[in-house]
């Protein structure tokens, strides 16, 4: 990011996502402390970003290519900062996207539960939860830095937060909450955990009144969301499980995009591809599956998909090892091929017993 150019001083979480020097993965979600229309600069970095590469970063659903000019750690703490030079940017990445109705209603559907426990230790019903546009940085109490996540639904007594990386229950936090532009500043404890998906925190204590008169006076005018009978921790529904695996599957698709810009061989690229295009396509069956059984539908039809795609993945295998035999060494591979010899013969021996039943039958 050149230094020339003025900057737009802006906070907002992105998720980060690149590979390191011995071509691991990794994405985290990070902050940006300013922005121009040629790069940005990133603070909160704790992955090992190295200048003169390539990673990508994700806000609001848009997706964006950025090479990294320079990466400095900050005094004191494990993280870096980060400079970011723009090459491919969908149309306004920076710009906050306006939330529509569907949108909200469809983000409604897709909470979790809360922790039942308030800031009032005697008041042992649960707080109204309520869904709002807002993120949040946690932090590790007595932490300066933290990460910043989307908050799914908040009440008085804590919230929910989207993060692939939830802390463990009973770890302490500090929450900076953004609201309308508004920080309300609490202490918490985290109370559930929900490894992938986020983690639900009780706030213990607001900093001062004025913050908890704040929060109180953002959620008046909103409509509490519908309470949650039983007191047992819900697992999450297939809505945001599906949620999840959307978001798995798209990071994927960004490391597949970072692929490109190394020197892997055209055959490795070519099996993480067909491997990827895999994953999707079971995710989408997991997905499928979910809804089917939340509807009182039949659920079992997805295996009529799936095992399509199973056979259709098995035939590309194959004829990928076919055209790879010259780079194959048999003897050192004899005993694979007879495993795999030995599996197609029963699933032909399968297939010829199912059929001749079925012609008996009919007979």
């Amino acid at each position: 990011m050149s230094r020339q150019q003025v900057r737009q001083p802006s906070r907002l979480p992105v998720r980060l996502i690149g590979m390191d020097a011995s071509g691991r993965p990794y994405f985290e979600f990070v902050h940006t402390i300013d922005i121009t229309p040629e790069g940005a600069r990133l603070g909160g970095v704790r992955s090992p970003v190295a200048p003169g590469t390539t990673v990508a970063l994700q806000y609001e659903g848009r997706r964006g290519r950025f090479n990294v000019v320079w990466a400095r750690p900050v005094e004191g703490t494990a993280e870096l900062e980060v400079g970011l030079h723009t090459l491919e940017c969908d149309t306004g990445f920076w710009t906050p996207p306006a939330v529509s109705e569907s949108a909200a209603e469809s983000a409604a559907e897709e909470k979790k539960d809360e922790p039942a426990s308030t800031v009032n230790a005697g008041d042992r019903r649960r707080n109204q939860r309520y869904e709002i546009d807002a993120t949040a940085e946690v932090r590790l109490a007595g932490s300066a830095h933290g990460t910043w996540v989307k908050v799914g639904d908040v009440s008085n007594g804590g919230c929910y937060c989207w993060t692939i990386n939830p802390l463990a229950v009973a770890v302490p936090v500090e929450v900076t909450l953004r609201i309308n532009g508004l920080d309300v500043l609490a202490a918490g404890i985290v109370r559930t955990c929900h490894p992938g998906s986020g983690m639900g925190i009780e706030f213990t204590q607001f900093e001062t009144p004025a913050h908890e008169a704040s929060m109180a006076r953002e959620l008046a005018g909103l409509d509490p969301l519908p309470e949650l009978s039983g007191t047992s921790q819900r697992k999450p529904d297939a809505r945001q499980m599906g949620a999840h695996l959307e978001r798995t599957t798209a990071q994927l698709q960004d490391i597949g995009e970072l692929l490109k810009c190394t020197d892997v061989d055209a055959r490795v690229l070519r099996d993480f591809r067909q491997a990827l295009s895999q994953v999707r396509k079971t995710a989408w069956a997991v997905q499928r599956w979910l809804e089917l059984d939340v509807n009182e539908d039949d659920p079992y039809r997805v295996l009529k998909y799936l095992n399509s795609e199973r056979i259709q993945a098995a035939t590309e295998i194959c004829r990928a090892l076919t055209r790879d035999f010259a780079t194959l060494n048999p003897e050192t591979l004899e005993g694979e091929f007879a495993l795999l010899r030995q599996a197609v013969e029963e699933l032909f021996r399968e297939i010829a017993r199912k059929r001749n039943a079925q012609a008996a039958g009919k007979g």
